[in-house]
């Protein structure tokens, strides 16, 4: 969609100006090799859940170690062959950890460092100067800490004036009680932290917010935002003190139940998004990765701005797949080596439990599916099997 066009469905928009394929060849992947010299990487939280499609994309980019740290010895990462190495230790929250991440750099030994979810970031961005390896780029922690917690963003981005849903902070009084009936209904209440949808309720009414507010024990630590109608639309990037680098947008097209992650995206351009995001970056002087939630308002066709996720994310194997290796771009930039201008093509990538549900129920023509095995994580990890295989039978039917 592009700036000004009416509102459209997902199925309309997504591929404006690419239309879906019939009979004949598809195009392939972008196809990565690397023609720098060869690095080695260490992840320093190889129990997060992003761990294993990080290394997965490490592997891809070409000439790449990749060592891992664990806190857990059955970490499903572990059984990857896009890992070299995985150690276990005692974790980034550990008083020694600073000084034991410097121990095993330099017995591995690595040339730089990565962490994958919020608090191996937060860790390199306390400790990041004295681990005595280079360290992928992460945001300062002023930037980390708005980013971390929504009742500080929805100030921030009130503040800079940057589009957002209308916020408040869920606390005892008739001043809060006041603030918070004028909102627009109905309300999502949402932990100050957190992300994946976790723990979102929606809310009707006041005397419902304040018994839910009660009964859960909600005070200070939840926001009620008006819940926007419209759709949800991604922006994942890397930046360098506010400038972004490389970017790819996603749209769901296969939902999930209580605002969980959609499992079924699709890639696509769109101007507006991008804007909001520069400007975004632009005032937290972002460096590192985000992917940043946003929602577009179907009344009025514009871009709000709902959360920023300080992390890699669950479909970073599809922005591969797009066009664009967000993991191997920022060991690259992190090296100091030249990063050409990353631009992402109008696909669909699916989650591996998606495409199973599919295939078990005998759906399996692309018509029915609206995706095709190419476009599915089995297709990044058909070289890789044992990782995927695990994490479906743990998931289950």
């Amino acid at each position: 969609m592009t700036s000004g066009d009416p509102a459209q469905s997902p199925a309309q928009h997504a591929y404006r100006g690419h239309p879906r394929r019939g009979p004949g060849p598809r195009p392939r992947a972008p196809a990565w090799r690397s023609d720098f010299p060869p690095f080695s990487v260490l992840i320093l939280d190889g129990e997060s859940p992003y761990a294993l499609n990080v290394a997965r994309c490490l592997r891809a980019g070409g000439g790449v170690r990749t060592h891992v740290l664990s806190t857990r010895p059955r970490s499903v990462v572990r059984f990857s062959r896009a890992v070299d190495s995985l150690r276990i230790w005692d974790g980034v929250a550990h008083p020694g950890a600073a000084e034991r991440f410097i121990e095993l750099a330099r017995e591995l030994p690595v040339d730089l460092c990565l962490a994958t979810d919020e608090a191996g970031v937060e860790f390199i961005s306390r400790q990041g100067p004295r681990l005595g390896v280079p360290c992928v780029a992460v945001p300062t922690l002023p930037a980390l800490q708005v980013a971390l917690d929504k009742w500080e963003l929805a100030g921030f981005l009130a503040a800079h004036g940057l589009p957002h849903p209308s916020t408040e902070l869920i606390t005892r009084g008739d001043a809060s009680r006041s603030r918070i009936a004028c909102l627009q209904w109905p309300l999502l209440l949402k932990p100050r932290s957190g992300g994946n949808g976790r723990g979102i309720r929606r809310c009707e009414s006041i005397e419902q917010l304040y018994d839910l507010a009660d009964s859960a024990h909600l005070w200070e630590a939840t926001v009620a935002q008006s819940e926007v109608p419209g759709y949800d639309i991604d922006c994942s990037v890397l930046c360098r003190n506010g400038q972004v680098l490389a970017y790819t947008i996603q749209r769901g097209f296969i939902e999930t139940a209580h605002f969980r992650p959609p499992v079924g995206i699709e890639f696509l351009h769109d101007e507006r998004v991008i804007e909001v995001v520069r400007k975004l970056m632009a005032a937290l002087r972002w460096s590192g990765v985000a992917h940043v939630d946003l929602r577009c308002d179907s009344r009025t066709d514009t871009i709000n701005i709902i959360e920023v996720n300080p992390r890699f994310w669950g479909s970073v194997l599809g922005s591969v797949h797009a066009g664009v290796n967000f993991p191997h771009l920022a060991c690259l930039s992190a090296l100091g080596r030249p990063i050409a201008p990353a631009c992402f093509r109008a696909c669909r990538y699916v989650a591996g439990s998606a495409a199973w549900g599919s295939w078990r129920r005998g759906v399996f023509a692309r018509s029915a599916t609206g995706f095709a095995f190419t476009d599915t994580l089995f297709w990044y990890a058909r070289h890789d099997p044992l990782p995927a295989l695990i994490e479906l039978f743990q998931k289950g039917p």
